[in-house]
């Protein structure tokens, strides 16, 4: 930051430039306030400008009405002066200054006044005041006195002004200084309307005026007035006050935000505690995946090996060999929806015959067919492709929709499955005639809160997660499933459950 030293004292000079550079200031130094108007003229930028009032020439209150009014500069100015007093102030106050110290000041006087000016503490940041005064020169300084501490001002010259935009906004301020002698209606009157017509109770408003009669101090109290502060007003006794009667209001600002910060830690304690329950859910769910996934595949191994004999082993061998090697895949498949989980991998698809794929599922689940005697009515053309991953969909979707199926049907009934394509989808339909699906359990059938496991027609059991798993693959395959269900009472000739799947149909391979 760069100060402008302006006095005709070469001591005094040398003694300001070695104080400011001391505390990190860059500094230029010139003899007379002519000089300090020609530097602003030439187009020169300071942060601060230190104006020695009783110079030979024109002095500093010249000086500094010259920079203000001719040159239209807003670089604060700090009077360095021998004689501090309120007259001085006063004028100096008029003609611009933003602050005054003697020339008898401590070294760190100086450094907190000039820090207290080009970086000013703004505890009131953001507050917002209306100052209501027909001189411009005591409205001016009061917006650039409050201005240093942060506050927003609006300036009005009249006080019917004041009243028009209060009653649009009458919640607009948090404080208002208002002149006593007003053209038209006075500061006692618009303190009334301010309390009584518009109902503004709390906020303060401070009455300022060169009037010491005290009849008039009391009749303003009585209107509602906070405070009455003479003029010519010092500036530090102005702030001191006016921060004691805001200071409810700052106080409850920063409980405000001290709510708002502390909900937004509270929202991220519980983002994080939805992510680690979500974590926590998804771990759960590949655990289910790999227990009920994974009982087809070893049911088949141990139902093969309880009826091969030495001389038709090479016959099951190839079964054997396929259902260990689908348990194999499906381990391999929990770790991929671990790492799409995690974001590590993308569920490829690809164009598969849809028929091929139904009919592996349906060979995994052959001896499960069997032992019910449940017979299978295929009608897909080989033709028909879908865009699938085929070890989840034959594994996670097509066994646990046809377990299911042989489990609700009844022993020596008939399971249809067909395929079309309709409106540019596959449509494939799994349809049993069992028993029906209550509305509890359709109703929650997709949701791995809800327990909608039940027996089968003879006595087989479950655990009730088949079918989540099933709408989890069908959406990221951009496809779709639905469940209808009627029971025999009802429809004697079509009772038991259609499973309805809708995929992306992929291109001939």
């Amino acid at each position: 930051m760069k100060i402008l030293i302006v006095d005709d004292s070469a001591m005094m000079r040398r003694m300001l430039e070695s104080l400011l550079k001391k505390e990190g200031y860059e500094t230029e130094a010139v003899v007379c306030g002519e000089d300090a108007v020609k530097q602003i003229v030439s187009g020169k930028t300071y942060d601060l400008i230190t104006l020695d009032i009783e110079m030979t020439g024109i002095d500093g209150f010249e000086t500094c009405r010259q920079l203000r009014v001719e040159c239209h500069s807003t670089i604060p100015i700090l009077f360095i002066t021998a004689s501090d007093s309120l007259e001085v102030r006063m004028k100096g106050l008029d003609a611009g200054a933003a602050d005054f110290i003697t020339k008898k000041f401590l070294e760190t006087e100086l450094a907190d006044v000039v820090k207290k000016i080009v970086k000013p503490h703004r505890q009131m940041e953001g507050l917002k005041a209306l100052i209501v005064d027909d001189s411009k020169t005591h409205a001016a300084v009061l917006a650039q006195t409050l201005g240093e501490h942060g506050v927003r001002t609006v300036i009005m010259d009249a006080a019917e002004s004041a009243v028009e935009f209060i009653s649009a906004q009458p919640g607009y301020f948090d404080i208002f200084m208002i002149d006593l002698v007003l053209p038209g209606m006075s500061g006692l009157d618009l303190t009334r309307k301010i309390r009584k017509n518009f109902g503004i109770v709390e906020t303060p408003i401070i009455i300022l005026s060169v009037r010491q009669d005290k009849d008039t101090q009391i009749e303003l109290f009585k209107a509602g007035a906070t405070d009455y502060i003479l003029k010519p007003f010092i500036k530090e006794e102005l702030i001191s006050r006016i921060q004691s009667h805001l200071g409810a209001t700052m106080l409850n600002r920063k409980l405000r935000q001290a709510i708002i910060e502390l909900k937004d830690s509270n929202k991220l304690l519980n983002d994080s505690q939805g992510k680690l329950e979500k974590a926590n859910s998804e771990t759960k769910q590949l655990l289910h995946v790999l227990c009920h996934d994974l009982t087809n595949p070893f049911s088949s191994i141990i139902s093969l090996l309880n009826t091969v004999d030495k001389d038709s082993f090479d016959e099951y061998k190839p079964h054997l060999l396929s259902a260990a090697q689908n348990g194999l895949e499906i381990i391999d498949l929990v770790r991929k929806i671990r790492a799409i989980e995690e974001k590590k991998l993308d569920l490829t698809l690809s164009p598969v015959k849809l028929k091929s794929v139904v009919e592996e599922s349906l060979l995994m689940l052959k001896n499960l067919f069997k032992q019910k005697n449940v017979t299978v009515n295929m009608n897909i053309s080989p033709d028909i492709t879908v865009m699938i991953e085929p070890v989840s969909f034959i594994n996670s979707v097509m066994n646990n929709i046809l377990t299911n199926a042989v489990k609700f049907s009844f022993p020596g009934s008939s399971i249809e499955i067909t395929a079309g394509i309709f409106s540019g989808e596959v449509i494939l339909i799994v349809k049993d005639r069992g028993i029906d699906m209550p509305h509890k359990i359709l109703d929650n059938i997709f949701s791995m809160e809800k327990v909608t496991s039940r027996e089968g027609t003879s006595g087989e059991t479950g655990t009730g997660f088949g079918m989540p798993l099933v709408k989890k693959f069908l959406t990221s395959y951009k496809g779709s499933i639905e469940i209808s269900s009627s029971d025999i009472k009802t429809s004697p000739s079509d009772h038991g459950t259609k499973v309805k799947i809708r995929l992306k149909p992929g291109s001939t391979v």
